[in-house]
């Protein structure tokens, strides 16, 4: 999930944006960096193109493969997108650069971290990938969502 949600992968999804505010407020008070927050009542969203969940083979729309609370649909929706989902990069490039026309615009995960994005650059390779999907356990996000709950509190 990490590589197919890209420059979101760590973005914070909040149910409006006066919340997006209010976070970002407190960071500026506690110098604390800046993030990314993506308000589910004011993010625009693009529909899902049905016609990716046909390509056939082994993919698959990444939102349709993933477990997340459904409250946060939109989010993954806005982030995700039309992002597809495949075993190999030999299948991700059939598709993309030799088959159907109509899915020569689309952005390709293989499972090995490997990305064809819509522009038609490529990523690939070992580290980065391996280092970023470990990035989350959940023991600590666990201990997130406390911290979380008691800065709101």
């Amino acid at each position: 999930a990490t590589i197919a949600l890209g420059r979101n992968s760590e973005s914070i999804v909040v149910d409006e944006k006066k919340t997006a505010i209010e976070c970002i407020e407190y960071l500026k008070e506690q110098r604390l960096g800046v993030f990314t927050f993506i308000p589910l009542d004011s993010v625009k969203v693009k529909p899902l193109s049905e016609s990716m969940r046909q390509v056939g083979g082994s993919f698959q729309l990444a939102i349709d493969i993933l477990n997340f609370d459904k409250g946060i649909m939109k989010g993954l929706l806005y982030a995700l997108g039309n992002t597809l989902v495949c075993d190999t990069i030999d299948e991700a490039t059939k598709e993309v650069f030799g088959g159907n026309t109509a899915h020569k615009k689309m952005k390709v995960v293989t499972l090995d971290g490997s990305v064809i994005h819509k522009s038609g650059f490529m990523e690939g390779g070992i580290g980065k990938f391996h280092d970023q999907a470990g990035r989350w356990n959940d023991k600590e996000l666990d201990h997130l969502k406390k911290r979380r709950d008691q800065l709101f509190q």
